[in-house]
């Protein structure tokens, strides 16, 4: 049973730096990148706070954020609300839904984005307010 534990937080663990990989390479080729958009590796501390941000707070951020862990966005737009009531718009109706699905995706993208970039003070914070609720009220 433990082992099922283990394998199924190290496939979330995965899925979840998975789900934030788009934000991240974006915004470290903005960091990285040169004016005229050649992508030159030069290690400054935005670099770092970046690497550090992806690697070890996104996740703890996540865990301790259960609200945008598993959060599943799901978008539709009136339009494809409206159009579904008439089958003879069946192709309509197709290519609108994958919009509001490609929609969709967007904006768990950019949720995990914003939980990405505000991770590390987000960590910070709440690791405080734990450790100030551990040392007031021990168990």
């Amino acid at each position: 049973m433990k082992v099922v534990s283990v394998v199924r937080k190290a496939f979330q663990l995965f899925k979840d730096y998975l789900s934030c990989l788009p934000i991240f390479i974006i915004s470290f080729y903005f960091v990285t990148a040169q004016p005229d958009g050649r992508f030159s590796l030069t290690w400054n501390p935005l670099n770092l706070l970046l690497v550090c941000s992806y690697l070890l707070t996104y996740p703890l951020a996540l865990r301790w954020l259960p609200f945008f862990h598993n959060k599943s966005l799901y978008m539709q737009s009136y339009v494809t609300l409206g159009i579904s009531h008439y089958p003879h718009h069946a192709i309509l109706y197709d290519k609108l839904k994958l919009r509001d699905d490609i929609v969709s995706v967007m904006a768990i993208w950019a949720l995990h984005g914003i939980v990405f970039l505000f991770s590390i003070p987000v960590v910070i914070v709440i690791g405080c307010f734990r450790i100030m609720r551990a040392l007031l009220h021990p168990k």
